[in-house]
């Protein structure tokens, strides 16, 4: 199979890495400004599989082509800065960390040297998985994807070299499974789409495409204006998915764009206008250049300083990029490149694969030791191994039972409608299932009914369209609505986070249909009182991570009440439902005030104050639960307000 020949060197592709990374930081540092900056990673997926693809085939070209030598080249450019990345963040969570976080952290360094980091990441989440912020190797899921292409495909093509029709057909089969998978399971199956290999394979893919197809496709030396439009539509698409994207539902359909302008401005030649008089200038090559550090560095210096302080200022967010910047470039200078072009290539690599077998077995030691919790006094050790599952939460509020999400069970849900009266009926997301067991309790020593119809991911606002699992929103709080007319509870409380941002959503149009909603259900149900419960209070990260950061930050344990690593936002939040309210004669009691005072939020209640405030950083324990409904009991069952 004979190709064209390839330029061993382009600047401007160091240069499109520049702009890869430094949307990647952007995005992590400011991601209200830079929502897309994510995409700097599928960026980067296809220059690497054109780059890689370039460099086997220049040796299989020229019959030089080893497998030994190929992963040798591999090991001295990815090892060096990974072992120190690998190694820092151990020696910071030592200090930094509680037992059970320091556990979870050693079993990331093991993902990271055994670059399966994805294949962790996406066994660990889920609903209540723990605040990525609290996690410094978080980012390595993209290095784990590139390191399994990088040993599959480097066999593939050396079986089908010898057969010149069948490596195209090969690669394009690749290409078109793979991106179907991740359109066919994009919104089903989130995670998996995400961080597995099988639906990102197609990104990598694409750059290989472009690499057997001489590289420079759309570079002609009669036709330079077309090359140029080709370079900036190219770079325009890459933008686009910067500024215009949001994570949730990604990559899809919408992972095409930035897939196909990396295409576009690479395989324009770097004759191109842009590439040679953008990418190609001296700064963003060096950018390019450390790039790789970079990308390793930034998100640990960022992680631990979100630990150490929740609510990180600019000029704070600013100095830590300056610092991963200043690291970027001493790896890059003085370990990276002597390592990766010294002289002594065997003694390099048995350092080099030493290095990371003992980093590997230092996770694994970490991991299996449980965090060495003698480390941490013995009270916030016990704090910190509590999970969300030992709360049982999706018990104690009926889950798949009363807190539905098949909107075909509420014509069938009379066995969460009960008899008595005054009937209390709740309504809302898993916010407002979180209050259940505390109506629950409270009826052992007040006579009343409970009627629970709660939805996942659904807040009690009609005609409010979702995208993906849960676009049945609107199909279930019409069930609701009908079946509330049909029962015609006396008292009906709506809770949800009342946060439009929780949601994806315009802030105008979700209190737009908020206000029609409350119009709507005050005129079919004239003889009940309708209730908005205002927002618990809402954290920065799980509690018990906030209790690390805390513990982290000042060395004591973390009080009872707190504003540390409580979101700021809480009380404006409250305050602009509470207007809506008093405007339209609706009743509203808050969820904040029995919680939250001047000195901070509670984080613990229960007998002894011993019990955790929430499960997750927002769904509120069955304590906490107990707690709010004995102080508002008294409210809901009183005499109506706001002139009802």
């Amino acid at each position: 199979m004979k190709i064209a020949s390839l330029n061993d060197y382009r600047a401007d592709i160091d240069g499109l890495r520049a702009v890869a990374v430094l949307a990647v930081l952007a995005y992590h540092a400011f991601p209200e400004c830079i929502p897309g900056g994510f995409v700097g990673v599928d960026v980067f997926f296809v220059i690497s599989g054109f780059l890689i693809t370039r460099i086997i085939v220049k040796n299989l070209e020229s019959n030089n082509f080893s497998f030994a030598d190929f992963y040798t080249r591999r090991i001295r450019r990815i090892f060096p800065a990974l072992i120190c990345v690998l190694s820092a963040a151990l020696m910071a969570g030592w200090f930094l960390f509680l037992p059970q976080q320091y556990k979870q952290l050693g079993k990331h360094v093991v993902g990271g040297a055994a670059f399966l980091s994805n294949v962790f990441l996406w066994r660990e989440a889920g609903y209540f998985d723990s605040a990525f912020e609290t996690k410094p190797l978080l980012h390595l899921w993209s290095l784990g994807i590139e390191e399994q292409f990088y040993i599959l495909w480097p066999l593939t093509v050396r079986f089908f070299w010898s057969r010149a029709r069948a490596l195209p057909l090969v690669t394009l089969l690749i290409i078109l499974v793979s991106f179907m998978v991740n359109v066919l399971f994009v919104n089903s199956h989130p995670n998996f789409v995400f961080y597995l290999p099988f639906s990102r394979f197609w990104e990598l893919s694409l750059g290989s495409a472009l690499a057997l197809n001489r590289g420079e496709i759309f570079s002609k030396k009669n036709h330079e204006g077309f090359s140029n439009l080709i370079s900036l539509a190219g770079l325009g698409l890459i933008f686009v998915g910067i500024f215009a994207f949001h994570g949730n539902g990604y990559p899809g359909w919408r992972g095409l764009g930035p897939a196909l302008g990396t295409l576009m401005v690479v395989g324009s030649g770097d004759k191109a206008w842009i590439n040679r008089w953008l990418l190609s200038r001296k700064v963003m090559v060096w950018v390019g250049l450390i790039s790789y550090p970079l990308y390793l560095w930034h998100w640990v210096i960022l992680s631990f300083g979100h630990i150490l302080n929740p609510h990180l200022g600019s000029s704070t967010i600013l100095l830590a990029l300056v610092v991963s910047f200043v690291l970027a470039w001493v790896t890059y200078k003085f370990i990276e490149l002597p390592l990766r072009f010294s002289k002594q290539r065997r003694l390099t690599i048995q350092v080099l694969c030493g290095l990371m077998v003992c980093v590997f077995a230092a996770g694994l030691t970490c991991y299996e030791s449980d965090g060495f919790p003698q480390r941490v006094p013995e009270k916030i050790r016990k704090f910190s191994l509590i999970k969300a599952a030992d709360f049982h939460w999706e018990e104690q509020v009926r889950s798949g039972g009363c807190h539905i999400y098949d909107p075909l069970l509420i014509r069938n849900s009379d066995e969460c409608i009960e008899k008595a009266r005054p009937l209390i009926m709740l309504w809302g997301d898993s916010y407002a299932a979180g209050l259940y067991p505390g109506l629950r309790e409270l009826q052992k020593q007040n006579h009343f009914g409970i009627a629970q119809l709660t939805s996942a991911a659904c807040p009690p606002i009609l005609d409010i369209h979702f995208t993906g699992h849960r676009s049945n929103c609107d199909d279930i709080n019409l069930q609701i609505l009908g079946r509330l007319k049909e029962i015609n509870p006396d008292v009906v409380l709506m809770n949800t986070t009342w946060n439009a941002s929780d949601y994806h959503m315009s802030h105008d149009i979700y209190f737009s249909q908020l206000r029609k909603t409350l119009a709507l259900v005050k005129g079919e149900l004239p003889h009940s009182r309708i209730m908005i419960l205002g927002p618990v209070p809402m954290w920065e990260a799980p509690i018990q991570d906030c209790m690390v950061r805390y513990y982290a930050a000042h060395q004591v344990e973390m009080p009872e009440r707190t504003r540390f690593c409580v979101r700021e936002n809480n009380e404006k939040i409250e305050d602009e439902v509470k207007g809506l309210a008093a405007h339209m004669g609706i009743e509203f009691v808050s969820l904040l005030e029995p919680l939250c005072d001047i000195q901070g939020c509670l984080m613990r209640v229960g007998p002894d104050w011993q019990q955790l405030e929430s499960i997750d950083g927002g769904h509120i324990t069955a304590a906490t639960s107990e707690y709010l409904m004995e102080k508002v009991m008294p409210q809901i069952l009183g005499k109506p307000q706001n002139g009802k």
